[in-house]
């Protein structure tokens, strides 16, 4: 990894701290919290993000690095998943450190989280272009051969789809969505931290089958699995809590259908037909693009039941 890229997360992670103490501050709760997290999100976010793909790949890995897989600085030998987990982790631990409520200050991470998110894909751009992290296929459209759509590879000779900014494009407006109602504190406690959860994994769902390079299991994408598994997990909760109100489960049922339509569309990407019907490429993915929406649609739908419960 080169200093710019290092130094760019670096920033960001003093930036996304100040926006973390000063949504405890609109909350009128304490600022510790807040610097307390910051260290321990650098180490946990790193190590979370780097044992998580030793553990995606162990076999692999430890076959040819043994322990020492866990010392790799490669940039693809991380993964983004592993680090929200790590960040989360030490959002949680700061809280009992400083004596403070978990769930809320779970909420006031949320906007920052999200923000933090974005800066990890959009420091991507300083990556080496040969580890090819969060880049798509060669563009063989000369009119999109420019940044942020695409990005040159002098070694490879071409212009390939910087799908990394789009995925940080996605976060810096879930950053926004969870902003207001984070400083309002109107919402019930975790709320707000699971829609940012919800809606940093639902889109990402999307943005891993652009990528050219990807953690995988099989014919699965790794990650684009553990989206899809925190997706159906927050509308599991919503569902779940809202015991007592009439077809309860029914927005997870709906999601469980769309979701199957999705796998069935990914499939299709991959030359694999599972009920016989074939599709182009575009249509597939804007299909996908229909049913993630509606996806969001029933998360929303499910904590609007919710809220409306004495749950």
């Amino acid at each position: 990894m080169n200093t710019s890229y290092i130094f760019s997360l670096l920033i960001g992670a003093v930036i996304c701290t100040g926006l973390f103490a000063c949504t405890l501050s609109r909350r009128k709760s304490a600022l510790s919290p807040a610097f307390c997290a910051l260290p321990l999100g650098i180490i946990l976010g790193t190590v979370c993000s780097k044992v998580l793909f030793v553990l995606m790949k162990a076999q692999e890995q430890l076959d040819n690095y043994g322990l020492a897989a866990f010392l790799r600085t490669q940039p693809a030998e991380f993964t983004f998943v592993g680090g929200c987990i790590g960040a989360v982790l030490a959002v949680c631990l700061a809280a009992r450190l400083c004596k403070q409520p978990v769930s809320s200050t779970l909420d006031a991470f949320a906007p920052a989280g999200a923000l933090m998110a974005a800066v990890v894909r959009g420091s991507t751009y300083f990556l080496d272009r040969m580890s090819m992290v969060g880049v798509g296929d060669y563009v063989e459209n000369e009119a999109l051969c420019f940044f942020p759509v695409a990005v040159e590879n002098e070694m490879l000779f071409g212009w390939f789809y910087a799908v990394f900014m789009l995925e940080c494009a996605f976060a810096l407006l879930c950053a926004v969505a969870v902003f207001f109602p984070a400083i309002r504190g109107k919402m019930k406690p975790g709320h707000v931290f699971l829609h940012a959860v919800f809606f940093l994994a639902l889109p990402q769902i999307f943005c891993e089958q652009l990528l050219g390079s990807y953690i995988k299991w099989a014919f699965v994408r790794a990650e684009q699995l553990l989206c899809a598994v925190l997706v159906f997990a927050v509308i599991l909760y919503a569902c779940k809590k809202n015991k007592g109100a009439k077809m309860r489960f029914l927005p997870l049922i709906l999601t469980g259908i769309c979701m199957l339509a999705v796998i069935d569309l990914l499939f299709m990407l991959d030359n694999k037909y599972l009920f016989g019907l074939e599709l182009a490429p575009d249509t597939c993915y804007i299909l996908m693009i229909v049913l993630l929406v509606i996806i969001g649609g029933l998360e929303m739908w499910a904590f609007r039941r919710l809220n409306r419960s004495k749950a």
